[in-house]
């Protein structure tokens, strides 16, 4: 197959067209910029293997003048090309789809990344979310998908793994048909985190849809985390409605799940910070005088007190230290002999 450049498309096959999916990008950003087309697409052949040099294999589409802003690189349905281990960043409004390929370990960094039909040893989704991740596989991974971005996951197969979905905090996350199968920990595992405003209300955004999970150790783990307090760990999802107790030092406090929403039912409002810092004062104060006492009492303190000429009701380290050093002085030997001759 020749290379085709089209009104609307660059169109590269590899490896037929290049020999590899590196330089095929390389070549159409070349042609990109050349013809001002802003499309453009690679397929690879059922047989690729992309040598394992180029790994880990980053594609980024950047904003610019002559730079392809949709970028789609095709491998055959039955998902036989290999890539090894693929970076993709692309921001909206530019597109970067990667379909039908078999991975490493996949990032997704941007909401322009789509991930369709592939199988993988791990996905990642960044902070900055991504597109959409849909009829994906993932097998024999410590954590199969990890997101801590927004991003739609659609119809992903994840088994053999440790954890299946791990979702770090309360991000805009649809899971929709995910199977997830003899997880060793657990299927699907959710960290929040609660503000510590005494008048906040969360409301997780996360969404299941039509989700199966089997023969995993633990289908559902659900984390919220507080501030200065051990998180609490639920086996279910949304949060049972009810009264939930934080455990922290001193006084423990309360939250209170309504129909999926949590808030604070009891929680002391914090010190101002300028009575924190009088209380500290105040304490270093007291000890500061309580290890300046000396620990003597009793007829041991009065036999010193009088031999040292001082006040027993009113005696301090210092003042300890100063009649010793006095007292000292006075019955030196060197003294002694001074004033006999």
């Amino acid at each position: 197959m020749a290379a085709d450049d089209s009104k609307d498309e660059i169109l590269l096959a590899v490896p037929s067209d290049v020999s590899n999916l590196k330089d095929a990008i390389e070549e159409g950003r070349a042609r990109c910029q050349e013809s001002g087309i802003k499309t453009m697409r690679i397929t690879l052949g059922i047989d690729h293997a992309e040598p394992k040099e180029a790994w880990p294999l980053e594609l980024t589409l950047q904003r610019g003048q002559g730079c392809p802003q949709q970028l789609e690189i095709l491998g055959p349905l039955c998902g036989s090309a290999k890539l090894g281990d693929v970076q993709l960043v692309a921001k909206s409004p530019s597109a970067l789809r990667l379909c039908n390929v078999t991975c490493g370990n996949v990032g997704l960094d941007g909401d322009g990344c789509m991930l369709e039909n592939c199988q993988a040893r791990s996905i990642e989704v960044s902070e900055n979310g991504a597109g959409a991740v849909c009829n994906c596989r993932v097998m024999h991974s410590r954590i199969g998908l990890q997101l801590r971005g927004a991003v739609e996951v659609d119809s992903i197969t994840i088994s053999d793994s440790v954890i299946g979905i791990s979702v770090h905090g309360n991000l805009d996350v649809a899971l929709r048909t995910c199977q997830l199968h003899r997880c060793s920990a657990a299927g699907l595992v959710f960290h929040i985190e609660m503000p510590m405003d005494k008048d906040a209300m969360l409301t997780p955004l996360l969404r299941l849809d039509g989700c199966s999970m089997k023969d995993c150790a633990r289908d559902l783990e659900v984390w919220l985390h507080v501030a200065g307090a051990e998180a609490l760990s639920f086996d279910e999802f949304p949060i049972p409605s009810g009264e939930h107790e934080v455990v922290r030092r001193g006084q423990n406090w309360k939250l209170q799940a309504d129909d999926g929403v949590i808030s604070w039912l009891e929680r002391p409002s914090p010190e101002p910070a300028e009575r924190r810092r009088k209380r500290r004062k105040v304490r270093q104060t007291q000890e500061t005088t309580s290890s300046q006492t000396p620990s003597i009492s009793g007829p041991e303190k009065a036999w010193a007190c009088d031999l040292l000429g001082l006040d027993r009701k009113q005696l301090t380290l210092q003042q300890l230290g100063a009649a010793y050093r006095r007292k000292a002085r006075e019955v030196h030997p060197d003294k002694q002999r001074s004033s006999s001759g």
